[in-house]
């Protein structure tokens, strides 16, 4: 019947993955949506001790103001939201565009559904950031449309900041710096340190594989 609602997936990193940095958040829509690349989408970040969205989260980052961009592949969006955990990192998107009846601008991957993709509509439309449950709210699979949602994170362990090249740091040297490694596989990377000429203290740097 169209208007503004909101989508989420819910996330469960390791326990020692905490604490990290949000860096991206990457979001799918098709083309069969109806939908404009140029329709407006707000984005939200939650983290939830419980595993249960549907008593609440506590709000930690939103990245509002945003398109749904180009339509039939996957967009990216830079964040820089810090995490501690523990539990559940929960990513939320609100159409604040294509909200017309017949309109559908959240695509689903029905492949292997996961029962971690949540819908949630009101009579209103959501606050910003919105407030968790809504009026109506439950998986994607309680609804009757078995699947996940096309929303991914991606997220940078060891302090967060932004990733550093090889070249960018003149006393490290990396071997190789490039190349790929095969599902199941894995190769060995080499990290040199050298001293030479430096003054004594501490050096930090966000190597990124």
């Amino acid at each position: 019947a169209g208007g503004e609602f909101l989508w989420l997936n819910r996330f469960t990193p390791a326990a020692s993955d905490y604490p990290f940095t949000l860096t991206e958040i990457q979001f799918y829509t098709g083309s069969d949506s109806l939908c404009a690349p140029t329709d407006a989408v707000d984005f939200y970040v939650y983290q939830d001790a419980d595993g249960n969205p549907a008593n609440g989260a506590t709000h930690v980052g939103s990245l509002t103001g945003q398109t749904l961009g180009t339509l039939d592949q996957f967009n990216t969006y830079p964040v820089n939201i810090a995490l501690s955990g523990p539990g559940d990192v929960l990513i939320l998107a609100v159409n604040r565009g294509c909200d017309l009846a017949g309109q559908f601008p959240a695509s689903i991957d029905q492949t292997t559904p996961q029962v971690r993709s949540w819908i949630g509509f009101a009579a209103a439309a959501p606050a910003d950031p919105p407030v968790l449950p809504p009026a109506t709210f439950g998986t994607i699979d309680s609804f009757g449309f078995p699947g996940n949602w096309m929303i991914r994170g991606v997220g940078q362990t060891g302090g967060g900041g932004t990733c550093a090249a090889p070249s960018d740091i003149p006393w490290l040297s990396v071997s190789p710096t490039s190349g790929s490694t095969a599902a199941g596989a894995s190769s060995n990377v080499t990290l040199t340190f050298n001293s030479a000429g430096m003054t004594a203290g501490t050096y930090n740097a966000s190597l990124c594989v």
